[in-house]
């Protein structure tokens, strides 16, 4: 009787040194008959890794969308400005009910000088007050987007906000005014500044989209309903808030769209009129 490898293998080929060829799938089988027959499989080489694909670099559209920066952090948005003077006494209130003193200084200092908030979170105490604790007339600041001069007022509604703020605490003329938790002597951030004003928005449920531009753009906005009058004003108001184009400063003042909208309803009450007359 044949053994089982004289199955698979003719002997005259074994002799000679041949192996017969057969299908992979039986390479184990004939393995395990005669061992040492087959050649021990050649390990397959180890993978090399796929290069790890480039990060994806995303639109500030999309990364709008998302409603974070690249790094996670909540991200500047437009905003709109505070229309409403109600709304704004509702929300000096708020920062007031919640003994918030440092978030209701910088919405009134933010609504009355224009700055950008990331110019206006790098004030320091001195740069309001004097060494004899008397204040200043102008608030210095040099703007870091186009390193402008800017000198605006310190005016008594910002000296009342500062008054109450202080008066609370011991400081130095050298601290940041806007002075945040962590750290010995450093300011909030702008993502700081933009979660108190969105949990402020969400609280009261504000028919805007608040961010830490509408403190700038609501200064721009009452500065014009301030001035009927004055036929300067925009000019004046464009050279403070660093516009190239004084449409540019009309629609950062929310004046354009406030404007289109009047047209519109004027123009339905129009043909509500003409229809009613007929």
């Amino acid at each position: 009787m044949q053994s089982a490898a004289a199955v698979h293998y003719d002997s005259r080929n074994i002799r000679a040194g041949k192996i017969l060829q057969f299908p992979v799938k039986r390479e184990v089988e004939i393995q395990e008959i005669v061992p040492g027959l087959l050649p021990a499989p050649t390990p397959a080489p180890n993978p090399v890794p796929a290069p790890a694909p480039a990060p994806q670099k995303l639109t500030l559209d999309e990364l709008r969308q998302l409603g974070t920066t690249s790094d996670g952090r909540p991200l500047a948005t437009k905003g709109d400005p505070i229309t409403s003077l109600e709304n704004i006494y509702a929300i000096e209130n708020y920062f007031l009910s919640k003994k918030q003193l440092r978030n209701y200084c910088l919405f009134v200092i933010g609504i009355n000088v224009g700055l950008r908030m990331g110019d206006l979170l790098q004030t320091k105490i001195g740069d309001y007050l004097n060494p004899d604790g008397s204040f200043r007339e102008y608030l210095c600041v040099t703007e870091q987007k186009h390193n402008k001069r800017m000198a605006p007022v310190i005016t008594e509604r910002m000296q009342k906000a500062l008054m109450l703020y202080l008066s609370k605490r011991e400081f130095e003329l050298d601290e940041y005014l806007f002075k945040s938790r962590e750290g010995e002597n450093r300011p909030i951030d702008m993502s700081q500044a933009y979660k108190i004003f969105n949990d402020m928005s969400k609280a009261l449920k504000l028919p805007y989209h608040i961010s830490t531009h509408s403190l700038r753009k609501t200064f721009a906005y009452w500065t014009i309903r301030a001035n009927p009058g004055n036929h300067m004003i925009l000019i004046q108001l464009q050279e403070m808030l660093g516009h190239d184009d004084i449409r540019t400063t009309l629609r950062y003042a929310g004046i354009t769209r406030e404007e289109n909208i009047a047209l519109y309803r004027s123009l339905a009450e129009m043909y509500e009129s003409a229809r009613a007359a007929t």
